[in-house]
């Protein structure tokens, strides 16, 4: 078996915000260096984060990096690793300034400074003040300005890009890179790319759901070759659901609304969240949102025929105000409702948004265990987010961590020497478990979907989770065994992928016999900081571990220590 061969000094894998920050500040070094995208270069999940970017710059009032740091671990429900938060939230500042200098066009205020909004969780005094104003957007579209601007970039350094690449194996020797195998989907052929730093930059997994706001491209599958390659993963459990999505849907509605005065209502017309979070009300966060509406639907106070939503209201605000900061939530509403938000309620639900488990490495990025390969954004697990995410901190996570990983990969860069000759069998594999494929996959895609909806939502419990995992196993048997028709290599290795994240979700959340932050169980509804202050750990053929989080000794130490969460 001949296939053909690259060498590269290092190997992104990912074209989103992460994988374009790491490469624009390694090309400096002058690295031979590769980013793959599985699709077009320029269609990254990056550009369909909607609010902003947080940072503590203060032009809208009071604010500092302490502050940010608590309301940080505070979200998270006290499990992020203080370390990563620290890192997180102290070059904030700084790459809100590289973002500007590389031309994106923040909104302003009227001093000319940068704007700042408010957003769910996030509070001055250690959450004793004011609501803080952190976070900087351009409209409703900050992520889509933000990868626009890091692309162009990057290609002026000389950044090399491959297109409609899939990366379906790392191969490591000795706990180090040693290659990538991928399928070139344009011409149909296999090509191993050498190297012995790589750089996982993919995404996360909120595409195991048939309810959510990801783009289909999400399928964990940096995350998925890492496990198989002996990687360890960390808190897969914890799955962020965004409280406002098109109810019809699941379209993103942007926090931007309710950051700018929007509010819920049920089907009586209560502003409901007073009942819940009496101080931030609809800015609470959003795993304290989310759990609300899923009360209020359970309780027959939904809205519509089937109370199977609520409304979401920010008419009055104006129409200037809204075609300023929400002009991406106008043509949603317009195009698939044909509603006009400038006047009616948007009717909106819970959906699966973002991955807070991932590849488990330290503050900077380094996998744990492991020489010269790091993970970054969605894909990695530093962890920074804990058991929830606060609101426009993912942005501001691949500006900062695709820097500081880059700078750490520079000061312990690994030479690749080796050519790989393990890859035959792998590829072998891969050709028979392929040609073997007689199935209609979006089908099969379609059912999981369904299994994560309705046994690893906002609410579970042991029963409904252990009848969730036999089923993902016996859809497994289901993929591999009895096919109907092939469609593409794409949606055969997506589904292979989703399959294997789909048990680690069920098995970190089987473990964790407690309720914290997104992961809530009905029969576990207090949270157990004794036994389960911890991540969960899963190597690859071993049982699931769990490990204390990583603590820092600072003048800080007394704040973050696990307290109630009240919004």
């Amino acid at each position: 078996m001949n296939i053909k061969q690259e060498f590269y000094d290092v190997v992104i894998l990912g074209s989103g915000g992460a994988g374009l920050t790491a490469a624009i500040n390694l090309i400096k070094n002058k690295y031979k260096i590769l980013v793959i995208s599985k699709n077009s270069t320029t269609k990254s999940h990056t550009a369909a984060a909607q609010g902003g970017i947080n940072a503590p710059l203060g032009n809208m009032g009071s604010d500092n990096v302490d502050w940010f740091i608590y309301d940080t671990v505070k979200s998270s429900d006290y499990l992020a690793d203080h370390d990563a938060v620290e890192t997180l939230c102290k070059n904030a500042n700084e790459a809100i300034n590289e973002l500007a200098a590389f031309g994106v066009n923040f909104n302003q205020n009227e001093l000319g400074e940068i704007y700042q909004r408010e957003y769910g969780g996030q509070t001055t005094e250690f959450g004793c003040g004011e609501n803080a104003k952190r976070a900087c957007g351009v409209g409703d579209k900050t992520g889509e300005s933000i990868v626009a601007k890091l692309y162009l970039e990057a290609k002026n350094l000389g950044v090399k890009f491959a297109e409609n690449i899939f990366a379906h194996k790392l191969i490591t020797d000795d706990n180090k890179a040693e290659a990538i195998i991928a399928y070139n989907l344009e011409k149909d052929e296999h090509i191993i790319y050498n190297t012995s730093n790589v750089i996982i930059a993919t995404g996360g997994y909120a595409g195991l759901y048939r309810s959510n706001t990801a783009a289909n491209i999400c399928t964990g599958d940096g995350i998925a070759i890492a496990y198989q390659a002996g990687l360890p993963v960390k808190d897969m459990e914890f799955i962020q659901f965004h409280p406002t999505s098109l109810a019809e849907n699941s379209l993103l509605i942007s926090e931007v609304a309710r950051a700018e005065g929007g509010y819920l209502t049920n089907v009586k017309g209560e502003r409901f969240m007073e009942n819940y979070a009496p101080k931030l009300k609809d800015l609470a966060s959003r795993d304290v949102v989310s759990r609300a509406i899923f009360s209020e639907l359970k309780e027959n106070r939904g809205c519509g025929a089937n109370r199977d939503y609520v409304n979401l209201n920010i008419a009055h605000l104006g129409k200037e105000k809204i075609q300023k900061y929400l002009p991406n939530l106008i043509k949603t509403c317009e195009n698939f409702l044909a509603l006009d938000p400038t006047k009616d309620p948007i009717p909106v639900k819970p959906s699966a948004h973002y991955t807070m488990g991932g590849i488990a490495t330290d503050k900077n990025g380094l996998v744990e265990g492991f020489k010269g390969i790091y993970a970054i954004g969605e894909a990695a697990c530093a962890s920074v987010h804990g058991a929830n995410r606060l609101g426009c901190n993912s942005l501001l996570e691949i500006i900062v961590f695709g820097k500081v990983a880059a700078l750490d990969l520079h000061h312990n860069f690994c030479k690749t020497e080796k050519v790989a000759k393990k890859y035959q069998r792998n590829i072998v594999e891969f050709e028979t478990e392929l040609k073997n494929c007689k199935n209609n996959l979006v089908e099969l895609r379609s059912k999981l979907g369904l299994i994560m909806d309705e046994k690893a939502g906002i609410v579970r419990d042991e029963k409904t989770l252990r009848s969730g995992l036999t089923e993902i196993r016996e859809l497994e048997q289901e993929h591999e065994t009895d096919f109907k028709a092939l469609n593409q290599v794409v949606d055969f290795i997506e589904l292979k992928n989703l399959l294997l994240l789909a048990k680690l979700t069920f098995k970190g959340a089987i473990a964790r016999r407690e309720s914290r932050g997104a992961h809530f169980r009905s029969d576990f509804k207090v949270r157990n900081d004794i036994k389960f202050l911890q991540h969960s750990i899963q190597y690859l053929d071993q049982e699931i571990k769990f490990a204390p989080i990583r603590v820092t000794k600072s003048h800080l130490a007394e704040k973050l220590k696990p307290g109630k969460r009240n919004y």
